[in-house]
């Protein structure tokens, strides 16, 4: 997916810019940084860290329930939540679900790509390959009650990006 990155960068006439990460954008992105650290300029990383998770089952169960809908178009937005509420009973998860949800050309559609995410999981989820640092400056953000970015994370993520580090 740093390819994909380096080809946008260069298509756009961008040399080095400060990249914004979350989630698997935010792996995409520690990555690139590494590789490629004289196109960056900074790193802000929102809710990820250079760690391998565990929750990947989890995870491919809201996809495949969202993916089940199949987004009829005589339903309204509401009736197309209580539906998925059905197999996703956590309101928090499914009002962030419900976000990329979107209504063009006269049918719902969901605005990420539910295949590519699938497919996508174990990079999102396993730990990304650091063969070395990053230099630059980082700020790393994450919530207070995020599972994304502990306390037993920190020292990798000290490691490899030495120039940046809070938590909010």
């Amino acid at each position: 997916m740093a390819e994909d990155v380096i080809s946008f960068l260069d298509d756009n006439g961008l040399q080095r810019i400060i990249f914004r990460g979350h989630s698997l954008g935010g792996k995409t992105t520690m990555q690139f940084a590494v590789q490629l650290p004289e196109r960056v300029s900074s790193l802000i990383m929102v809710d990820i860290a250079p760690v391998k998770y565990k929750h990947r089952q989890k995870i491919l169960e809201l996809i495949e329930a969202m993916q089940e809908l199949q987004l009829p178009t005589k339903m309204s937005r509401s009736e197309i939540e209580k539906k998925l509420a059905q197999k996703i009973h956590d309101t928090h998860i499914l009002s962030f679900l419900m976000t990329n949800l979107i209504f063009q050309k006269g049918e719902f559609k969901w605005l990420i790509g539910l295949e590519q995410m699938k497919f996508r999981m174990p990079d999102l989820l396993n730990t990304i390959e650091l063969e070395s640092l990053y230099s630059g400056l980082t700020l790393f953000i994450g919530g207070a009650n995020s599972d994304y970015i502990k306390p037993e994370y920190y020292s990798r993520i000290k490691k490899f990006f030495q120039r940046g580090m809070k938590r909010c």
